[in-house]
């Protein structure tokens, strides 16, 4: 089974570009509120600094994805980047806020919330960056915002902050072990199913599945396999029937149908015709699933190839009948007239072999103490 942490960490990587264009966006939005009030080379460097982060975030993700390293260096990185990313939105911002009137503050304020809303969308595959990252955007605002005191925010003001950021990262929390827990069990899921087409091979044993509502058919891997056709060959009714020897089609939807009509199960062969013109001999067995109110909403089987168990079955019958033989030789007359040995008439109508021996009484007769 794969390991979560990983398919983790690999949708983590995958999610390099999007918050990219996010940052871009918010600091042309967050220069232009400011540029008025504040020197033109502060919000130039802050912008600077952000983009030149964001890009190598981007360079280095994409390096790991591609390098596929190991996990811990993944994690370690994606952290360590985050990090830096948080920390230059948090002290750009805490530096700023310090010079803006009350309202731009507050539009400063908004934004950067909206970012980390973004930061909880797409950082969630990971337990730790998302905490990370929130702290070192908002523990400096936190900080600056309690030394500017009354003029600015008052305590009110922190205090909210300081709960929103408990907030998200609770919801993180939660999140990220929903995540971790759906890809836990697409995992089982997938085990499941590789180990059930496993048996289905070892066992020659198909099956199939007729959602009745939305009129979809899936067969298994070995049931392809037993008909013959190509693993993303089209499954569905039609392409049963199309399988089916022409002689047996009518007989197999009168059976189907009662099936969906009375809902009780049913057992039938027919012969399979393969798209090479081999006939197999197929043995399915059908149920038929109802809803609450007894309306049919699915079918289900499983085909069973009983060729080589048939022709067996047929081989043994020929012995079951009356066998000319000779009374003196013994050998046995064929349908052909030819008399043949015992041993190799049996050897070729069946799976017998021969070992030879003495029973007790000839031994004694024949290899007996002299007297």
């Amino acid at each position: 089974m794969r390991n979560p942490d990983r398919e983790l960490a690999e949708q983590l990587l995958g999610e390099r570009w999007t918050p990219l264009a996010a940052h871009f966006v918010l600091f042309v939005l967050l220069a232009i509120l400011v540029w008025d009030d504040v020197p033109p080379r502060v919000p130039l460097t802050w912008g600077a600094a952000i983009l030149g982060l964001s890009v190598l975030r981007v360079i280095f993700w994409e390096r790991a994805r591609r390098r596929h390293l190991p996990l811990r260096k993944i994690t370690t990185m994606v952290r360590v980047t985050m990090l830096a990313l948080g920390l230059v939105w948090g002290l750009g911002g805490a530096l700023l806020i310090r010079k803006l009137p009350i309202g731009d503050a507050g539009l400063l304020l908004l934004g950067l919330t909206g970012l980390l809303a973004g930061g909880l969308a797409t950082l969630v595959a990971d337990e730790w960056t998302f905490p990370i990252y929130a702290l070192a955007m908002f523990l400096p605002l936190v900080i600056i915002v309690g030394l500017v005191g009354p003029g600015l925010f008052d305590e009110l003001g922190v205090i909210l902050i300081v709960i929103y950021i408990g907030f998200t990262i609770r919801l993180h929390r939660r999140s990220y072990r929903a995540l971790r827990q759906q890809i836990l069990t697409q995992a089982a899921l997938r085990e499941q199913e590789r180990q059930l087409a496993a048996a289905q091979e070892i066992a020659h044993v198909g099956s199939w599945e007729w959602d009745i509502a939305s009129n979809t058919v899936t067969w298994s891997d070995e049931l392809r396999r037993m008909y013959g056709v190509a693993s993303d060959a089209p499954a569905g009714y039609p392409q049963f029937l199309e399988r089916a020897h022409p002689e047996d089609r009518t007989r197999l939807e009168a059976m189907i149908a009662q099936a969906l009509a009375t809902r009780r199960p049913t057992a039938y062969e027919w012969r399979c015709v393969r798209p090479d013109g081999e006939i197999r001999l197929i043995l399915g067995r059908n149920v038929v699933v109802t809803d609450s109110v007894g309306a049919v909403v699915r079918m289900a089987g499983t085909s069973l190839d009983v060729t080589d168990q048939r022709r067996a079955e047929e081989e043994i019958k020929v012995l079951r009948g009356i066998l000319p033989i000779c009374a003196s030789c013994k050998r046995i007359r064929g349908d052909g007239g030819q008399w043949e040995a015992v041993e190799s008439y049996v050897r070729e109508h069946s799976q017998a072999e021969f070992t030879h021996g003495l029973c007790p009484d000839c031994a004694k007769r024949d290899w007996g103490p002299p007297a």
